[in-house]
């Protein structure tokens, strides 16, 4: 079964609230919408859309630290057919990986204060921000190369860069370039 077409637009919106380019009640309204279709969910076999469209209605919660958690915990358990509530270890292991994209090392925060030097670079601004409104990914190389070309001296940036991944917007090194952390 196919999540519905709400639940993925909540994920959307959550994006676009995120970047400032909705309202708070447009994001209550996705929340709405994703909710119904979470109900409608709860009544059919489907245990494993439930619990996928439960995380993207947890998505849009008002807390970043509620939507985080309760968004990782079913996103989980989505992963778990048997729906025993015992989280999936693959799954998580999965995004723990995305984790690492948008935060990075959380005991190193200083190297997003680093990267910003770099924002008086056009090449670098150019292509951070096309990965970013394109979710262009597979470009992350290409931006590994451009900040060693104008000397970056935050090695985590160039190899979290250049390893294939996975990589997910929020990307901590795109958004530290655009100045969004």
């Amino acid at each position: 079964m196919r999540l519905p077409w709400s639940s993925r637009n909540a994920i959307e919106v959550v994006e676009s609230y995120a970047d400032g380019l909705v309202d708070h009640k447009r994001l209550l309204k996705a929340r709405d919408d994703a909710r119904k279709a979470q109900q409608r969910l709860l009544t059919s076999e489907a245990i494993v859309a439930w619990r996928a469209a439960n995380a993207a209605q947890n998505a849009t919660r008002d807390t970043g630290r509620s939507a985080a958690a309760n968004s990782l915990a079913d996103a989980a358990r989505a992963m778990n057919p048997a729906d025993t509530n015992q989280f999936n270890v693959v799954e998580l292991r999965g995004q723990t990986q995305i984790f690492r994209c948008v935060f990075g090392n959380p005991f190193r925060t200083e190297t997003c204060v680093y990267l910003a030097r770099w924002q008086n670079e056009p090449s670098i601004m150019e292509l951070a921000q096309a990965i970013y409104d394109e979710r262009a990914f597979d470009r992350l190389p290409t931006l590994a190369d451009a900040l060693m070309r104008v000397d970056c001296t935050v090695p985590e940036a160039i190899e979290h860069c250049a390893t294939n991944g996975p990589h997910f917007r929020g990307c901590w090194v795109v958004d530290s370039l655009l100045g969004r952390t």
